[in-house]
Order: structure tokens, then C-alpha cells, then sequence
């Protein structure tokens, strides 16, 4: 089997040289110490990264190419993440544009040891949620990376940092 094992965070601490300023991203190779310090060691240097905001490198990429991280947040065209401009067909509302009403959250499950994408209900949804919660793999809806849960969790309606498996 031949798979990338790659990890992000986000320094805890400003670095020297290269400047990268606390709170970005850096990815590499994962570091943890007994006492929970992590850091991240770059082809350039090492870093202090935040225990919080580390997460794996899938193996997945969006339908753009970019790699998808543990605690990305996905979008889709599919359903039932969006919906086509049209008119509800009970209450005769019509909207005009392409609506996200669920985003996919990119998770990591110790029962099946592996990543799944699990629909979150956006703040600007207006369905009742029965998708919240549900599954999806990667090679069933094609995504898009949209934020993270560490820099954009205004796009969910709740977010769930961790989930204990």
C-alpha cells in the first residue's frame, strides 16, 4: 500500500525565519510528545502548532485538485448539500440562486479507522435536517473545499470540533 501521511496545524507561536505568523497553517510531518506538545516539521524548518488544529491529509482531493484535510469543510451542487433555483413545492416560495443547505465536514472515525464526510446543517439552510449526520464518501459526491472548522465555523449551523467515535 502506498498512501502520503501528511499533517497541518496551526503555530501556536511566532517563528524566525521563513515568517510564518502564529496562527497559520504548516504541513509536514507530525511530532508529539509525551506531554501533548505537538509540532510539524516542514522540509524547512520545525514548528509549534496548536494540539487543536492538527488533523491528517486524507488522501482525497476536491474536484479542484486541493488536498483535503481532516476539519475541512466541503460544498457540493449535489443533493442534498444544495439546491437548484426553482420554486418549494409545498409552500410556493421561489429562490432565485443555487442554496447550500448542508456542508460536508471531514472527520476521522476510530471505529472504522478511516475519514467520512458528515453533512452539517448551514446557518442559511432552511430544511428540517433529516440529512444532518449522515455519511457520504468522497467518490460518492463530488466537493469542494470551502473553509476549516478552525477558521470558518460561521458557515455551520453547529459545529462539533470533536467527535469521539
Amino acid at each position: 500500500m502506498n498512501r502520503e501521511i501528511e499533517f497541518r496545524g496551526k503555530t501556536s507561536i511566532q517563528h524566525h525565519l521563513p515568517l510564518i505568523k502564529k496562527g497559520e497553517f504548516v504541513k509536514g510531518n507530525l511530532f508529539v510528545y509525551n506531554n501533548g506538545t505537538c509540532f510539524i516539521k516542514t522540509e524547512s524548518d520545525t514548528y509549534h502548532v496548536d494540539s487543536d488544529t492538527v488533523g491528517q491529509y486524507t488522501g482525497w482531493k476536491d474536484k479542484n485538485g486541493r488536498r483535503i484535510y481532516e476539519g475541512d469543510i466541503l460544498r457540493s451542487d449535489d443533493s442534498p448539500f444544495s439546491r437548484e433555483a426553482g420554486k418549494h413545492h409545498v409552500t410556493g416560495d421561489v429562490w432565485e440562486a443555487k442554496k447550500d443547505n448542508y456542508y460536508g465536514l471531514v472527520l476521522w472515525d476510530d471505529d472504522s479507522a478511516g475519514f467520512w464526510i458528515c453533512a452539517v446543517k448551514s446557518k442559511t439552510a432552511d430544511v428540517r435536517g433529516s440529512a444532518d449526520g449522515n455519511s457520504y464518501g468522497i467518490d460518492e459526491i463530488e466537493f469542494e473545499i470551502v473553509g476549516n472548522i478552525y477558521d470558518n465555523s460561521d458557515l455551520l449551523a453547529q459545529t462539533e470540533r470533536k467527535v469521539d467515535a
